[in-house]
């Protein structure tokens, strides 16, 4: 079944509130993520987890490297790295 598309910015503010509200209540490092990732998954349900999960954790390191998002427990990439490489139309 093919499912409609979200905004891919909506998309992207629904994970990072989904890991800024885990990180507010407290929960670790990777409860903070995985609700991002969770969040991910509902809104993109076609896509494989893998994939799923490297989009939305790419998108919480893209805020944390902005400044969007403060650092105190969350990873970062090693500096010169990039994200994984994503299939076109993605």
């Amino acid at each position: 079944m093919v499912h409609p598309q979200p905004d891919p910015k909506k998309a992207a503010a629904a994970v990072l509130t989904a890991f800024q509200a885990a990180k507010l209540a407290g929960r670790p490092a990777f409860d903070c993520y995985k609700a991002g990732v969770d969040v991910w998954k509902c809104l993109f349900p076609d896509q494989a987890e893998p994939y799923a999960a490297r989009r939305a954790v790419g998108i919480i390191l893209d805020a944390v490297e902005a400044g969007m998002m403060r650092t105190d427990h969350v990873a970062t990439r090693q500096p010169g790295t990039a994200p994984p490489a994503m299939p076109d139309g993605a």
